[in-house]
């Protein structure tokens, strides 16, 4: 029996009922649910190989963390594949206070928000009595993305010529958080181009629009996807009691002048017209210090968030360099001038320290760690066993850890300036190439552009930019090797916890395309799906944009 809007709604629910919370214990039951669902169909019962559960390097509860392999072939064949791309974890629920376990019940849900409406916006309460939308978490991100794939499968399982291209299906856990699951994809997706000969001729998305582009009145399909990546600063002082202010350096003042200069700068902006990226926005900074004491404090650190287009982690890290040497100078100047006037003033401690602060990169500070050691193996073991030792959970506050320790081994005594980056890492990525396989990809966007406002009186546009994060980030890296080296070579965690798989997108290439469902509010207490674009229409669509393809790729 062929998918139906009721048949893609009934598997919608059941799939939400799953809590898989990113970083939660019920995390991977949503696997398990996927490939529960799909071994049922004959077409997997006939070919077991081609339906895979692989364990990803994360776990949660002592157990890991699952992605979801499901490949249906073309019925004559051909290693033209079409990979289709989706998550299964979603945030969390706290938002919902008191309705928060029904977060997971669309219907219980509906009726408990019609009795607490002063919980939604405006247009949230006019959707809810419209009856046209369905509430809940993950109801549109992205488990009706999801659902989209795996009826797909289906459709392509019982009616064999419905494409002449492969299919295959990658539901990934941990996007919310780091993409682990996605980051352990790729290096399946490499084997099977490497060792079965699979030619990804395109990776389609199904996020839902409007994360992708905020208040954007019509639909939505993006050719392309943002960057994201974190640059650190690990500021370190000069101790001394409070008293005595000017025989120490203060690592805050440091960490705040680097804020000062980095947050908000236009010139750190990424330029690509209309697509421009916002600068850098800080989104940690810490006094790292175990307990209260009335000392200048030597240890302070600040990371950043910086989207990018065009701009390589080899060109972020001269920023980075540029304005941790901007940051020494003009705090230097700042304390001089301070005790300049209250020398005038008539105090006695007033002189300032001629402080020589240096700037290093991480990967400096690994090598002065690794003389010292003896080599990157023991550096690596002390390393881990910090991390582990350290009480931190979240992956930005283990990767400090581990470069605290890095500072700690290479015996270097402040003050100074670290820079680097801290995990995670999205490439950015876009189909403006004048390649074949692009050029198919970017016909077959214009068709289903074309179709929908034809047979379904929809107007679809063209964005070349998913504004919001994705895992389309690891279907390639569009630019040299050496170029994301730097990344790697200052990356804060030296590997020990972050595992970015360099050698795999360096050697893939695969156009991108996000054609998602709509709906409103992600992450928030008023999530919701529209349902007859995303159940209806939206599955015409994605199967005229694949058959569209099929022609020209």
């Amino acid at each position: 029996m062929s998918s139906t809007p009721q048949t893609r709604l009934d598997l919608l629910i059941d799939l939400i009922s799953i809590p898989s919370v990113t970083q939660s214990p019920e995390e991977d039951l949503a696997s398990q649910f996927i490939y529960e669902r799909l071994s049922s169909l004959a077409y997997f019962q006939e070919n077991p190989h081609f339906l895979r559960r692989y364990p990803t390097p994360l776990e949660r509860d002592s157990r890991p963390l699952h992605t979801v392999f499901a490949r249906v072939m073309a019925p004559v064949p051909t290693p033209r594949t079409v990979v289709l791309v989706g998550h299964f974890d979603v945030v969390e629920v706290s938002m919902y206070g008191e309705l928060r376990d029904l977060a997971f019940s669309p219907h219980e849900l509906r009726e408990a928000l019609k009795r607490n409406t002063e919980l939604l916006s405006h247009k949230a309460c006019a959707d809810l009595e419209s009856g046209r939308f369905l509430f809940g978490r993950g109801s549109m991100d992205m488990k009706c993305g999801l659902v989209l794939g795996m009826e797909l499968l289906r459709d392509f399982c019982e009616n064999r010529n419905l494409f002449d291209v492969n299919l295959l299906l990658v539901a990934v856990p941990d996007e919310e958080n780091s993409s682990a699951g996605m980051r352990g994809a790729v290096k399946e997706l490499a084997r099977l181009r490497d060792e079965e000969g699979l030619e990804f001729i395109c990776a389609l998305n199904t996020e839902p629009s409007e994360p992708g582009r905020p208040g954007a009145e019509n639909q939505v399909v993006f050719t392309g996807t943002v960057g994201k990546i974190s640059p650190v600063f690990l500021c370190v002082g000069q101790e001394s009691h409070v008293g005595n202010y000017y025989c120490g350096l203060s690592a805050p003042l440091l960490a705040a002048q680097v804020v000062n200069l980095a947050e908000a700068n236009p010139d750190l902006a990424d330029p690509a017209g209309e697509n421009t990226c916002p600068s850098w926005i800080c989104l940690g900074l810490e006094i790292l210090r175990e307990s209260y004491s009335v000392t200048v404090p030597n240890r302070a650190v600040a990371y950043f968030n910086c989207f990018s287009v065009h701009k390589t982690p080899a060109q972020i890290m001269q920023e980075i360099k540029q304005i941790a040497r901007q940051s020494i100078t003009q705090c230097l100047e700042k304390i001089h001038a301070s005790s300049r006037a209250l020398l005038k003033m008539g105090y006695a401690n007033g002189s300032a320290q001629n402080w020589e602060v240096p700037f290093l990169t991480v990967e400096e500070l690994v090598k002065a760690a690794e003389e010292r050691l003896g080599g990157a193996d023991a550096l690596r073991e002390k390393v881990r066993r910090a991390v582990s030792e350290s009480g931190k959970s979240d992956l930005r506050d283990l990767a400090i850890a581990a470069l605290l320790e890095i500072h700690l081994q290479s015996g270097l005594s402040g003050p100074m300036i670290v820079g680097g980056f801290l995990p995670p890492y999205y490439p950015a990525r876009n189909n403006q190439i004048t390649e074949p396989t692009f050029e198919a990809v970017n016909k077959a966007v214009a068709a289903v552009i074309s179709q929908a406002g034809k047979e379904h009186g929809i107007i679809l546009e063209e964005c070349p930019l998913f504004a919001g994060i994705c895992d389309l980030s690891y279907m390639g890296f569009q630019g040299k090797p050496d170029e994301l080296a730097s990344f790697q070579r200052n990356l804060a965690d030296q590997g020990a916890l972050y595992e970015f798989p360099a050698r795999e997108l360096t050697r893939l290439d695969v156009p991108i395309v996000n054609l998602g469902p709509c709906g409103y509010d992600a992450h928030k207490l008023g999530e919701r799906l529209e349902l007859d674009y995303s159940l209806n229409v939206l599955p015409k669509l994605i199967k005229f944009f694949i058959g569209k393809l099929a022609q020209n790729a």
